[in-house]
C-alpha cells in the first residue's frame, strides 16, 4: 500500500482513538449529536437501512446545504431514467441533514456520512451496500474512496471543482491524493480549470471530463439530447446499462416523473 496512504491511516487512527471518547461523553451529557454520532461511526439503524429498496443503489454524498441543492439537480434525472434505483443521500452537517430530509426525503434515504476513519468507512459501506458512490464537488475522502473501490463499488466525483486555494493545499499532500484518486472511476468537473487541477493532484487524465455545473448548466440545457449522450458515455459504469449522474431531457410528450421532487428547487 502507498506510504502516504498508510501514514494517513496512522494519523487518522491516532487522532480518532483518543478524541472520540471525549466527544461521545460530551454528546451524552449535552444531548447534542445523539443521532448523528452513531451514523458517523457507520452504524445505521436497521429500520433505516430496511427502507432502502431498489437497484442499483446509488449513494450520493453532499456535505451541507449547498451540496444538497446540487444533489437535487442530479437526483431528478436519476429517478427519471432509473425509476427502480435506490438513492441514498448523506450529509456531514446537521443543517445539511435537516435540509436534505425536508427537500428530498420522498425520493432519497437521508443519512449522515461516516467519518473518514477506516473502520467507520468500511462499516458504513458494508451496511449500506451501494453499487455506486458519488462524491460531490470537493469531497475527496481517502479511506472512503479506497475502501469503496476495494469492495468493488464504482466511484465518481461529480460537479467537481478545485479552487486556487484548494489546489495549493492538495499539492502539499499530492502522494496521498494520487493514491486516492486512482481509485475513482469517473470525474465530472465543472470547468477546464477544475479538470486541469484535478489532474495536477493525481487524477488519471482519461477519466476526467468537463460537464459544467450540475446545479445550473445541466438544468438549463436538459432539452438538449447531446447532454444525455454525453452523460451516458461518461457514467456508463455498468457496461450496457447506462447510469446517469447528471443531465436529463424531458420532451413535451413526457408526462410525469415516476417519483417527483419538490418544486422549490
Amino acid at each position: 500500500m502507498n506510504i502516504a496512504y498508510t501514514a494517513y491511516n496512522l494519523l487518522t487512527t491516532g487522532l480518532f482513538l483518543p478524541l472520540f471518547p471525549a466527544f461521545w461523553f460530551y454528546s451524552r451529557m449535552s444531548g447534542r449529536y445523539t443521532e448523528s454520532i452513531n451514523q458517523r461511526l457507520g452504524c445505521y439503524p436497521p429500520e433505516l437501512v430496511g427502507r432502502i429498496s431498489g437497484s442499483p443503489r446509488i449513494w450520493i454524498h453532499a456535505v451541507s446545504v449547498g451540496e444538497v441543492s446540487v444533489a437535487a439537480a442530479i437526483i431528478e434525472p436519476l429517478i427519471f431514467f432509473m425509476p427502480e434505483s435506490a438513492i441514498i443521500l448523506s450529509t456531514t452537517t446537521e443543517h445539511g441533514q435537516a435540509y436534505a430530509r425536508n427537500k428530498l426525503r420522498s425520493v432519497a434515504t437521508c443519512i449522515y456520512a461516516p467519518v473518514d476513519f477506516i473502520a467507520s468507512a468500511r462499516k458504513a459501506l458494508t451496511v449500506i451496500k451501494p453499487d455506486i458512490l458519488v462524491c460531490l464537488e470537493t469531497e475527496i475522502w481517502p479511506n472512503w474512496l479506497v475502501e469503496a473501490h476495494r469492495m468493488g463499488i464504482k466511484t465518481a466525483l461529480v460537479n467537481g471543482r478545485i479552487s486556487v486555494r484548494t489546489i495549493k493545499k492538495y499539492l502539499k499532500i499530492r502522494p496521498l491524493m494520487r493514491e486516492t484518486l486512482k481509485h475513482v472511476d469517473a470525474f465530472s468537473m465543472i470547468r477546464e480549470e477544475d479538470a486541469q487541477r484535478i489532474k495536477m493532484i493525481g487524477a488519471p487524465p482519461g477519466r476526467v471530463k468537463i460537464n459544467g455545473n450540475a446545479k445550473y448548466d445541466i438544468l438549463l440545457n436538459r432539452t438538449h439530447a447531446h447532454i444525455v449522450k454525453k452523460m451516458t458515455s461518461l457514467y456508463n459504469l455498468y457496461g450496457d446499462r447506462p447510469v446517469f449522474l447528471a443531465g436529463s431531457i424531458r420532451s413535451q410528450e413526457e408526462k410525469n416523473y415516476p417519483r417527483s421532487l419538490p418544486e422549490d428547487r
